[in-house]
C-alpha cells in the first residue's frame, strides 16, 4: 500500500510532490526505514481502482460528530520508554532434549498471548529488566577475591537495533556498568541469525566481577528494542532458526562463584528467587495525542486551507501552543472495532492532510489488527504494520484507496494511525516540525464486480528515464517498477514498446520483484534504445482467464515515452533543452493525468507542461529531459550527461520543493562546464526556476565550486516569504530595474503553492553582493506591502554567458493580484507566465528559432494557429488559435482527398480573440472517422493557415 501511485488530482487538490517508493529492494532483502507518500485522489464515485464495480462502505468516519462510526477513536501518547506488561517470565520455549542442562524452564524476555500476531517474541520500543540485589556477593566473597558470573543464554534480535545488557551497580542503582552485551549479527530490519545455548561463541557467558567482590551489588538483564522491526513485525523465517517466533533473549542456569566455588545458582526452576522483574513506567512523554477538533479553529497548522471544502471536524496531534509536532513524539489513532464478518473482500479509504517533509525527521504509519477475537482488535499487541516501512511527504491533501483482501475472512478488524519524530541517527532532528497529519475521513468498504480486469500502479521513482546518446550503456541497465494485481491471477507482465511511431511494438518480459510481491521489475525496451530514438511504451499483462489489461488502459492509442537525446537538435542548429527535476504533479491550475502520473501524451500533468505550452507559444524548438527518480537520492537522479550539452545553446532546469538534493554536484560541473563554452563564442544561457533551490545548495551547506553564488551569481537570503497565516498569497511584481521583465498588462501576477499555501517554500535571493552585471528579476510583494527579491539575472562581463535565477516555479504564477484576490486563485496565468518567459528570451537575446510557429498569446494581437496536441492522438486533440481582425473565422476538418469531415468554429469573432477547439474524431454526423492523415484549416481576416495531424486507432 505505501508503493500506491493513486495521482489524479482534484480541482484544488495541489502540491502532490512526493511519491511513494517501493518498500524493498529489488532483491528483497532490506526494508527502507522511511518512504515519501504520494499524493493521491479517489476514483469515481462508487469506484475502486477500476478494477470493482462498486463499493459499500460499511464503516464511514468523517468526525463530524461522536455517534456511529465517529464513536470509539482511542489516542494515546505512545513517546518515550513504552510501558507494557512485563515479560521477563519463566517459559519452556525453544529447550530441546539436548540441552540436557537446562532443566523445564529458562527466564524468557518475550511474550506470549492469543493476538500476539507471532506465537512469541518480543515488541518495537520495548524496555525490559529482571533485575536483583546480590548481598550474597558481600557474604561469600572478600575484596580481591575472584568473582565470575556465568549463565547460559539464547538470543535472536534485530541487528544493531535491539540488545541485550548485562549490568552492574555498585551505587544502589545511580549508575549502571555494562559488563556484556546481547546483539544478533545479521543486517538491520529483521532479527539475525538466531545464537543457541551450545553457540561456542555466545551459548555460555562468564563475565569477570571481581572488582566487585566483597560488596552488595545490583546485577540486571536489561533488554531493548527500537521503533520496528521487532518479531513483532516480522514473519517467522522458518527452521532451524525461528528467529522471528522466538526472537528476544532467553537465560539460564545464573551462577555466582567465588573462591569456595558456586555460592548463588538460579536454575530457573525454583520461583522467581528474588528477582523484580516488574513493569516499565513510561517515560518522556509529550503530553500530545490525537485531538479532535474543529480544523482552523481548535487547532492551526500555520497553513489555513484556503481552496478547498475540507473544512470541519478532524484529528491532530499537534502541540496545542506552536501547532505543530514536537521533539520524541510518538502519537497513536486507533478506531473502534468494525465488523467485517461475512466480507469476501475489503477496501481501505482514508483522506487525511499530510503535512511531514523529508528534513523535518517525523514519519506516519498504518497498523490493521484482523482477527476473529474482538479483544485482539482492541489490545496493541493484535495490530500489524501492514506493509513494513513508514512515511513522509510535503504538505498536501492524500486521498488514498488500498486493497484489504489479506484481512478479509475475520470478523473484525481495526486501524491504527501512528506519527512520530524519528531523529536521524547522527543526532537530533534536522529540520522544523510541521503538522503531521490530519485526519478527516476513514473508510472501509466491501468491494464488488466481477474479477477480469487488471489494477495497475506506477512507481514515477522507478520508471523509464530520458538519456542522452552517449548514455546509452546506462539506458540499457534502466529499469521500471509496475504494481500489477489480477483477481483471476497473472500468466505474464511484459513491456511494449516501438521506436517507429507505434508502427511496430515488441514485447519485453517482466518480472517480480519477489515471490510474493505484487511489484514487477520491467527491463528496458533494449531493441528500441538507440541514438536519435522517441520510444513509446506501454504495459500489458495476461491473466489466466486469458484477459488482456494494459496500462494506459487505451493503450496503443495513449502511452508513455522516454527519448534518447538529442532527437532533433544538432551542433549547428542548437535547440532549448528542458531538464525536468521534477516530473511530479505539481500544484497551481488543474492539471491531471487522467490517472497516470508520468503519461506524456497529455502534456497536462506536471510542471513539465507549464514550461513547454510557454515555448509552444513562443515558438521555440526544445528537447526535454526527464529524470525519473528523486533527484539527490540516486544516481540517476543526475540530469543530462555533460557530452549532449552540446546541442543546446539554452537550458532550462526545473524543481519544485523537494527536500531533496536536487542540483547534485555532477550537475554542478557540468554546468559550469558548458557555460565556460561562451569564451569561445558559444551561445549559452541558463534558467534555472523552482523554489527551494537556494535552500538546498546553500542552507544546507551542498553548493560545489560556489557554482550559486559565483555562477549564478546569487545570494541567497531565505526560505520564507511571509507568514503563511498573513501573507497566504503572496504578489510578484516586476522590480524596476535595467531590464523589464513581467509587461503583462499590470506586470503583477500572483504565486499560489497550493493549499494552503507553502510560502515558507519559496526562496528569497537577491544578487551576489560586488558581482557586475546582476539585476533584480521580480519581487515578492507581501500583503504589508514589503517587497523581498524573487530573481536574479546575471550576465557574465568577460565570458558573456547569462543565467536566470528564480526562487520559485512557472507553476506557481496565476493571474493578476487584482483579478486573482477577487475572483479566486484559480484563474489561467498563461499570459503572464509566457510573457515572463519571452521577456526572458530577449534577456537572452535568444529569439525563437526554425519552421516552429508561435501559437501566439503574448503581446499584442497575432494570427496563429498551433499544431494540434496531441499528435499523434486517439481519441481527442486541442488545436490553439488567435487572430488579428475583427471579423468571421472557420477551422475545419479535411481529409487527406480534401473532403470536409468536420467544422469545429464558424462565428464572428473580435481582433484578439484566442482560444481553443477539439476535435473527438467524429464527423459532423457524429460518426467515428478512420485512422489516418488529416488536415485542419483556419480562416479569418486577412489570415489563413493549415495543419496536419494524425489519428490512430
Amino acid at each position: 500500500m505505501k508503493n500506491a501511485l493513486l495521482v489524479m488530482l482534484f480541482v484544488g487538490m495541489v502540491l502532490a510532490i512526493l511519491v511513494s517508493g517501493a518498500s524493498a529492494t529489488s532483491d528483497g532483502s532490506e526494508y527502507l526505514t522511511a518512504m515519501p507518500l504520494g499524493g493521491g485522489t479517489a476514483p469515481a464515485s462508487g469506484d475502486y481502482r477500476g478494477a470493482r464495480l462498486e463499493t459499500l462502505w460499511i464503516f464511514d468516519a468523517d468526525f463530524h460528530d461522536t455517534e456511529g462510526d465517529n464513536a470509539g477513536w482511542t489516542a494515546y501518547d505512545r513517546s518515550g520508554t513504552i510501558a507494557s506488561v512485563n515479560y521477563w517470565h519463566h517459559d519452556t520455549i525453544r529447550i530441546q532434549s539436548a540441552f540436557t542442562w537446562l532443566g523445564d524452564s529458562t527466564w524468557w524476555c518475550g511474550r506470549y498471548n492469543e493476538c500476539w500476531l507471532q506465537p512469541r517474541g518480543y515488541g518495537n520500543e520495548w524496555l525490559q529488566i529482571l533485575k536483583r540485589e546480590f548481598p550474597e556477593i558481600e557474604a561469600n566473597t572478600n575484596v580481591g577475591d575472584e568473582l565470575i558470573l556465568e549463565y547460559d543464554q539464547r538470543f535472536a534480535m534485530e541487528h544493531d537495533y535491539d540488545y541485550g545488557y548485562t549490568e552492574i551497580s555498585d551505587d544502589d542503582g545511580a549508575t549502571w556498568t555494562t559488563v556484556a552485551t546481547a546483539n544478533n549479527p545479521g543486517f538491520a530490519g529483521k532479527p539475525g541469525m538466531s545464537k543457541d545455548w551450545d553457540d561456542l561463541t555466545h551459548g555460555h557467558a562468564a563475565i569477570d566481577l571481581s572488582s566487585y567482590a566483597g560488596q552488595t551489588i545490583l546485577l540486571r538483564f536489561r533488554m531493548e528494542s527500537d521503533e520496528a522491526y521487532s518479531s513483532q513485525d516480522e514473519y517467522n523465517n522458518g527452521p532451524p532458526n525461528n528467529t522471528c517466533l522466538d526472537g528476544a533473549w532467553q537465560i539460564d542456569n545464573i551462577e555466582l562463584i567465588g573462591p569456595s566455588g558456586t555460592f548463588w545458582l538460579d536454575d530457573s526452576e525454583s520461583g522467581s528467587m528474588g528477582w523484580d522483574h516488574s513493569d516499565q513506567v513510561a517515560a518522556s512523554q509529550t503530553g500530545v495525542i490525537f485531538e479532535r477538533g474543529l480544523f482552523g479553529t481548535d487547532f492551526l497548522t500555520g497553513r489555513p486551507f484556503t481552496c478547498d471544502d475540507r473544512q470541519g471536524w478532524m484529528y491532530a496531534a499537534v502541540d496545542p501552543v506552536t501547532s505543530q509536532m514536537v521533539d520524541g513524539q510518538y502519537s497513536w489513532l486507533m478506531s473502534p472495532p468494525i465488523d467485517i464478518s461475512g466480507a469476501p473482500k475489503l477496501v481501505g479509504h482514508w483522506d487525511f492532510w499530510l503535512d511531514m517533509p523529508r528534513d523535518s525527521d517525523d514519519i506516519c504509519n498504518l497498523f490493521i489488527a484482523s482477527d476473529d477475537n474482538y479483544t485482539c482488535v482492541t489490545d496493541e499487541s493484535g495490530f500489524k504494520d501492514e506493509d513494513p516501512g513508514w512515511w513522509y511527504g510535503d504538505a498536501g491533501w492524500r486521498i488514498r484507496y488500498d486493497d484489504w483482501d489479506a484481512y478479509a475472512g475475520n470478523d473484525w478488524l481495526a486501524i491504527l494511525w501512528a506519527e512520530q519524530h524519528d531523529p536521524p541517527p547522527s543526532g537530533p532532528s534536522g529540520g522544523q516540525h510541521w503538522a503531521g497529519i490530519i485526519f478527516n475521513r476513514q473508510r472501509v468498504g466491501i468491494p464488488s464486480g466481477g474479477a477480469g480486469e487488471t489494477v495497475w500502479e506506477t512507481d514515477t521513482w522507478n520508471s523509464f528515464n530520458d538519456w542522452i546518446y552517449t548514455q546509452i550503456s546506462e539506458a540499457l541497465l534502466d529499469s521500471a517498477f509496475v504494481k500489477v494485481k489480477d483477481d483471476d491471477g497473472l500468466v505474464s507482465v511484459s513491456v511494449m514498446a516501438s521506436n517507429d511511431g507505434g508502427n511496430n511494438w515488441s514485447s519485453y518480459p517482466c518480472h517480480r520483484e519477489d515471490p510474493e510481491s505484487d511489484w514487477f521489475v520491467c527491463s528496458p525496451p533494449s531493441g528500441e534504445i538507440v541514438a536519435g530514438a522517441e520510444i513509446m511504451y506501454y504495459f500489458e499483462a495476461l491473466d489466466e482467464a486469458g484477459n488482456i489489461g494494459t496500462l494506459p488502459s487505451d493503450a496503443p492509442d495513449r502511452w508513455f515515452e522516454m527519448s534518447i537525446l538529442p532527437l532533433n537538435a544538432t551542433i549547428a542548429n542548437p535547440r532549448v533543452l528542458l531538464v525536468d527535476k521534477h516530473g511530479r504533479t505539481t500544484s497551481g491550475e488543474t492539471r491531471y493525468s487522467e490517472g497516470y502520473n508520468n503519461y506524456r501524451p497529455l502534456m497536462q500533468y506536471h510542471s513539465e507542461s507549464y514550461y513547454k505550452e510557454c515555448l509552444e507559444i513562443l515558438g521555440y524548438e526544445y528537447e526535454v529531459y526527464d529524470v525519473e527518480v528523486p533527484s539527490g537520492s540516486t544516481d540517476q537522479s543526475d540530469g543530462p550527461d555533460s557530452t549532449g550539452y552540446k546541442y543546446y545553446d539554452t537550458q532550462i532546469w526545473f524543481t519544485n520543493y523537494f527536500n531533496a538534493y536536487t542540483i547534485k554536484p555532477p550537475d554542478q560541473v557540468n554546468l559550469i562546464n558548458w557555460l565556460e563554452k561562451s569564451s569561445v563564442g558559444r551561445e549559452r544561457n541558463l534558467l534555472f526556476a523552482g523554489n527551494d533551490i537556494g535552500f538546498e545548495l546553500m542552507e544546507s551547506g551542498k553548493e560545489t565550486l560556489a557554482f550559486y553564488e559565483t555562477w549564478l551569481a546569487t545570494h541567497y537570503l531565505d526560505n520564507l516569504v511571509g507568514v503563511a497565516t498573513v501573507d497566504s498569497v503572496p504578489g510578484l511584481e516586476n522590480h524596476d530595474g535595467d531590464w523589464e521583465f513581467m509587461t503583462y498588462e499590470d506586470g503583477a501576477c500572483i504565486l499560489i503553492g497550493g493549499c494552503p499555501n507553502p510560502l515558507e517554500k519559496f526562496d528569497v535571493i537577491e544578487p551576489f553582493a560586488g558581482i557586475a552585471g546582476t539585476e533584480i528579476v521580480a519581487d515578492y510583494v507581501k500583503l504589508d506591502s514589503e517587497r523581498r527579491p524573487a530573481g536574479v539575472a546575471y550576465t557574465h562581463q568577460s565570458l558573456g554567458y547569462q543565467t536566470v535565477n528564480l526562487g520559485f516555479g512557472f507553476e506557481y504564477m496565476m493571474d493578476s493580484m487584482q483579478t486573482s484576490r477577487t475572483q479566486g486563485y484559480f484563474n489561467t496565468g498563461i499570459h503572464d507566465r509566457a510573457n515572463f518567459l519571452e521577456n526572458i528570451m530577449a534577456y537572452f537575446d535568444r529569439p525563437p528559432g526554425g519552421d516552429v510557429e508561435p501559437t501566439g498569446v503574448v503581446g499584442g494581437p497575432r494570427n496563429s494557429l498551433s499544431q494540434a496536441y496531441p499528435n499523434p492522438f486517439n481519441p481527442l486533440t486541442k488545436i490553439a488559435y488567435s487572430i488579428k481582425e475583427s471579423g468571421p473565422v472557420t477551422i475545419r476538418v479535411y481529409s487527406a482527398a480534401g473532403r470536409t469531415v468536420r467544422t469545429l468554429l464558424e462565428e464572428e469573432l473580435e481582433a484578439g480573440g484566442t482560444g481553443f477547439v477539439v476535435w473527438d474524431g467524429r464527423n459532423d454526423a457524429g460518426e467515428r472517422c478512420g485512422s489516418g492523415v488529416y488536415f485542419y484549416r483556419i480562416e479569418a481576416p486577412g489570415f489563413a493557415s493549415s495543419r496536419k495531424m494524425v489519428m490512430l486507432k
